[in-house]
């Protein structure tokens, strides 16, 4: 049963889109190679099948029974966003800088490719964003949206911070946290766009979608230096101007992918409210970071 009791039909376009973008390629290989060398809670898989030419893709996980998914809408609480932080921290500093990271993902495109990919779709994506929930959220956020398309071929080529393995979905819906502790655990699920970039676009993320913005501008400074102090511990040295700029420039990756949900979105799925609020929050958290001034249009963005 899919997250928040919605029962989704079948969608052939999507699951064919699914094949063709590697998502869920990167899913299979990151639990049949990565996960066993990541010391972070994971649901165990008992079974990881995938076959390209007969677009097969299977896998069975552990039932995590004692565990409960974080609500998207509501967002996430102190207790539960250090948890999520330390699992990043985990994932982040363990590959940090690695020279085989391309290698952990198996579906491999150049930084050329992957900005020419990345923009295509977004200018694709950006006209059903407009048309389904551009009325639902704030009129400077539509015209941020607006502004990083020609944008976004640079964003994708990060910043000089060493790249890491990075989740790149880490919101309160693929954290699972276990119920009826005092110190909650937190197991991360949803690893179709695992691959190598800047780690603070899972903090970015995780922070600018799971709390207001009121509370995010009022925490976020504390939060970014936890995160930082829990890479310290496990060996990495991240300067913390850099993970400011980092931070600020990652901003923005929120907003991207509500654009991006808003045009791969099945037709009549009940999924706008989500893709309205996820678009509101993110678009202030880069609007508040002033992210645009990092990210100059590109010359070759047309």
């Amino acid at each position: 049963m899919p997250w928040n009791g919605i029962r989704r039909r079948p969608d052939r376009r999507v699951r064919a889109a699914a094949f063709a973008s590697g998502t869920y390629a990167n899913e299979w290989h990151f639990f049949s190679q990565v996960a066993p060398n990541l010391s972070m809670r994971l649901p165990r898989c008992w079974l990881a099948h995938y076959d390209q030419t007969r677009s097969e893709f299977l896998l069975v996980l552990e039932d995590l029974t004692d565990f409960a998914p974080g609500d998207q809408l509501r967002g996430l609480s102190c207790d539960q966003i250090s948890c999520a932080l330390e699992a990043a921290a985990n994932l982040h500093a363990r590959w940090w800088g690695a020279a085989d990271l391309e290698s952990l993902s198996p579906y491999q495109l150049t930084d050329d490719e992957r900005a020419k990919h990345l923009s295509v779709m977004y200018r694709t994506s950006l006209r059903r964003f407009l048309n389904r929930v551009s009325a639902l959220v704030e009129p400077d956020v539509v015209e941020l949206a607006r502004a990083l398309g020609p944008r976004i071929a640079r964003w994708t080529r990060g910043t000089s911070t060493p790249r890491a393995l990075v989740h790149h979905d880490l919101r309160g819906d693929n954290l699972l946290f276990r119920q009826g502790r005092a110190a909650q655990d937190v197991a991360v699920v949803d690893w179709q766009t695992v691959r190598g970039g800047l780690a603070m676009a899972d903090i970015a993320y995780l922070l600018g979608g799971s709390l207001t913005p009121a509370a995010r501008a009022a925490q976020e400074r504390s939060l970014i230096d936890r995160y930082l102090a829990m890479l310290e511990q496990r060996g990495v040295a991240y300067p913390a101007a850099d993970g400011w700029r980092d931070y600020r420039f990652c901003s923005v990756w929120g907003l991207i992918m509500a654009v991006l949900a808003a045009g791969m979105a099945t037709p009549g799925e009940p999924g706008d409210p989500l893709v309205a609020v996820m678009a509101s929050r993110h678009g202030r958290h880069a609007l508040d970071l002033d992210a645009l001034s990092l990210l100059p249009e590109d010359d070759d963005a047309g």
